[in-house]
């Protein structure tokens, strides 16, 4: 019982065959040619800035929030209630 179409045996002294393997391995030589070409001009890591640019940001939300949250910034006023509604 056949599951679906199955390769055709391939015939060591057929030169069609033997013209297809040639060009399949000169293909995959080509691949790897390129893939070790591409490997050597891998590109440079990203430049280091935006993580400098980023822990800038972050110091500054942080020194930001200490001033906003120190004593001295605060009205020293007590914080009122909102005004009761009242149902009529």
């Amino acid at each position: 019982m056949a599951t679906g179409p199955q390769p055709a045996p391939t015939d060591p002294e057929d030169p069609v065959d033997a013209e297809w393997r040639k060009l399949e391995a000169e293909r995959i030589a080509e691949e790897r040619d390129e893939a070790v070409e591409d490997a050597l001009d891998a590109p440079s890591p990203p430049a280091r800035w935006p993580w400098w640019a980023f822990a800038a940001a972050l110091a500054a939300g942080v020194i930001l929030a200490v001033l906003i949250n120190s004593p001295a910034m605060r009205s020293g006023r007590p914080a009122t209630d909102p005004p009761e509604m009242t149902a009529k």
